[in-house]
């Protein structure tokens, strides 16, 4: 079987549930039901940019690649499973009490059954709330080939912002989620790479173990940006790599969007409360609010941003404004040596571009500050070599 085979069948497995928690009603809320049906298209690949508060995410200009796709939503007849359908697969979820869990999927050639099932999310879910678990599962390959796969798997709800979605719809208060999946499996006609009823097979320490002795892991990093009140996110970016050796190979990014439009059915305007905002601004001292509206700005009197190194070693920043304002974007090493400064005035509701040059930089950290109006944001930019962590 070939390392695409083998890469599909991962990304099958950890598929994310689209489920998302504002407050203590979140559960019962944001979980996909029985009938519910969503509607995603292919576009040009969406980078991720880089995670925290207050960023800024500009989607208005992606094309699509594709035709729509279609997935839905079921209950088992025992009504303990969600599963979700789409063409070529199906993915089986439980629900229990605050937590979510896949515990299997099916596709045309692989069934997989997890005997460790994958813990990906606990409800509710506000920004900087994470999750990590372990898993692991048996199966058939071709019907014939035994088949086990074991992981790690992390989810964090790791940013909030702006979302400028096609259309130049902007939706504020977005938050995005990242999954994080290390795999491995084995293949073979042979029932000895099954557990066969032993559970030590699945245990921390073994799981760990393969994980860190297998020659090849596949991985996948899969962000959700959703819009409050939608179950079903509105813009979804996979990237996939094999670590071959400790050395990272790329292999594919994929991008979708789900037209909130198609969403509308599934849009729950009264669920709206404080309940998260309220423990976002707890952690940070700030932007307390005793009325919570999702059309208006947590960050009212400041700007929003983001930043990425480019193919051509360009620090790429994007930087919105509510005001009218003179925004500068400025780079130093930490002796405050300047190595560039640009300068733009940004019209109300706009947005200004920068590019700044890091790609006859040395690796070390460099300190980028934005000046926007009166307000003032300083941060730290690891460059290793031509890039940046």
């Amino acid at each position: 079987m070939s390392i695409r085979q083998l890469l599909t069948i991962s990304i099958l497995s950890f598929q994310s549930l689209m489920v998302y928690a504002q407050s203590s009603s979140g559960q019962s809320i944001y979980c996909p039901k029985d009938g519910d049906k969503v509607v995603k298209k292919e576009i040009q690949y969406v980078h991720p940019e880089e995670s925290g508060e207050n960023r800024l995410w500009n989607f208005c200009s992606v094309s699509s690649k594709g035709e729509e796709l279609i997935e839905g939503y079921e209950m088992s007849k025992d009504s303990t499973t969600i599963i979700r359908t789409a063409p070529g697969h199906r993915i089986c979820y439980n629900i229990c009490s605050d937590t979510v869990f896949c515990t299997g999927f099916v596709n045309s050639n692989t069934s997989i059954n997890y005997l460790r099932p994958e813990v990906f999310q606990v409800l509710p879910s506000a920004y900087g709330d994470s999750v990590v678990s372990l898993l692991y599962g048996e199966g058939k390959y071709s019907e014939t080939l035994n088949i086990c796969t074991y992981g790690k798997t992390s989810y964090k709800i790791d940013s909030y912002g702006t979302l400028i979605l096609p259309g130049d719809t902007v939706r504020y208060n977005s938050f995005r989620t990242k999954h994080h999946t290390r795999v491995g499996q084995k293949v073979s006609p042979h029932t000895s790479i099954l557990s066969n009823g032993c559970t030590d097979s699945y245990s921390d320490d073994s799981i760990r173990y393969k994980l860190d002795n297998d020659s090849i892991i596949w991985c996948i990093d899969r962000y959700n940006w959703f819009v409050p009140g939608y179950r079903f996110p509105a813009i979804e970016t996979i990237n996939t790599y094999i670590l071959s050796n400790g050395i990272k190979i790329a292999h594919d990014n994929v991008s979708y969007y789900y037209p909130l439009e198609e969403q509308e059915n599934y849009f729950i305007s009264e669920s709206y409360d404080t309940d998260t905002f309220d423990k976002v601004s707890s952690r940070k001292g700030e932007y307390k609010y005793s009325n919570f509206n999702y059309q208006e700005d947590i960050c009212l009197d400041k700007f929003v941003y983001n930043y990425h190194i480019s193919d051509d070693n360009c620090l790429k920043i994007e930087l919105r404004s509510r005001l009218q304002c003179n925004t500068t974007a400025v780079l130093t090493n930490v002796a405050g040596m300047l190595i560039d400064r640009q300068e733009q005035t940004i019209p109300e509701g706009g947005c200004a571009y920068f590019s700044l040059h890091t790609r006859d930089l040395v690796a070390g950290v460099y300190i980028l500050t934005l000046y926007s109006g009166n307000n003032i944001i300083c941060e730290k930019i690891h460059l290793k070599g031509n890039n940046y962590e």
